[in-house]
């Protein structure tokens, strides 16, 4: 395909999508944006969008349903990325993790494995302290990191 019959298309597209009038302009642009951006890429510049278009809309409108879509795409991506997190640290997943603690967050599994510690070291410190459950590893592992933190002060002769 060329870039010629792209264009045509994605204009179409769009066009089919406004004159059902099912969809807001906006969700059209967010169905749309991942194709517009790959054009985009190849040197098609948006305000040959808008003229092809002819939504009569003002280009501003246009840059902001533009600019709209780019952003809720960027949310999405980061919210897919946060949902599918995976630790290399021995092949651990969340759903590992909540066997063993079932109130933990993906936000604090992910700060315990950043700082190198393991799903064991989780265990053994909540059964040293005879609880487990996400309050009683928070509290551990912030001391553990300041402990950690104190440890690497103090060896770099700070």
């Amino acid at each position: 395909m060329t870039i010629e019959s792209d264009i045509k298309k994605v204009v179409d597209d769009i066009r089919c999508d406004y004159e059902i009038g099912v969809f807001t302009l906006q969700t059209i642009f967010d169905r749309h944006i991942e194709s517009i951006e790959s054009l985009k890429n190849s040197g098609v510049e948006y305000l040959t969008f808008c003229r092809l278009l002819d939504l009569e809309i003002t280009e501003k409108h246009f840059q902001n349903l533009i600019f709209r879509a780019k952003n809720k795409k960027s949310k999405s991506n980061i919210a897919d990325k946060k949902k599918d997190i995976f630790f290399d640290t021995e092949n651990a997943s969340v759903s590992t993790w909540k066997t063993e603690f079932p109130d933990v967050s993906e936000r604090l599994v992910s700060e315990i494995l950043d700082c190198g510690f393991t799903l064991e070291d989780s265990i053994a410190w909540c059964d040293v302290a005879g609880n487990r459950s996400s309050r009683t590893l928070r509290h551990k592992f912030n001391e553990m990191k300041l402990s950690k933190a104190r440890k690497a002060k103090y060896s770099t002769g700070e």
